[in-house]
């Protein structure tokens, strides 16, 4: 993934530059967050893609021109006045899919029960698309997943310590 967006990170560039908007639209997981023991490898991969997006979002911000957002707006992924180049990061919770049948996990029981219904799913994420959210938890990763426990108080600190960087 580092290798494709760095190949693609010129394009992004190039179009911020020109004054277009540019997005890159990235799917982790609810367990980017807290982690389950039965996928931890799963877990892991979705966590180093949500700590890439975060800095890549922040690489990308200073190319945006007119950004405007509040910090608040900034920390929580709920502007949409960001102009440039915007890195949306959705967190689906478990969905029926396909992913928990038997004959992807065979020791998990009427797996396509588990999780939110694909329709309610699609329906939430697409309205967080629609509002120009950076952020979109879905479903029980917003309150179940410590989004906004511990993923608003890991951005905090994030947007802390760039700041402290800066100078």
């Amino acid at each position: 993934m580092c290798i494709l967006l760095k190949h693609f990170s010129h394009i992004y560039k190039k179009r911020a530059k020109g004054g277009e908007d540019a997005g890159l639209i990235l799917t982790t997981s609810g367990l980017a967050l807290v982690p389950i023991l039965r996928c931890g490898n799963y877990c892991a991969s979705k966590a180093a893609m949500h700590q890439l997006i975060l800095v890549m979002r922040e690489q990308l911000r200073d190319l945006s021109e007119n950004d405007n957002a509040t910090e608040e707006e900034k920390v929580s992924g709920k502007s949409n006045k960001t102009k440039g180049v915007k890195v949306i990061e959705i967190y689906p919770p478990p969905v029926q899919t396909e992913l928990h049948d038997e004959n992807h996990q065979p020791d998990i029981k009427n797996g396509r029960n588990i999780g939110m219904p694909l329709d309610e799913f699609t329906e939430e994420a697409w309205k967080g698309l629609e509002r120009g959210d950076e952020d979109i938890p879905v479903g029980t990763t917003l309150k179940g997943f410590g989004y906004e426990v511990v993923e608003m108080g890991r951005k905090k600190l994030f947007g802390e310590m760039m700041e402290k960087m800066k100078g």
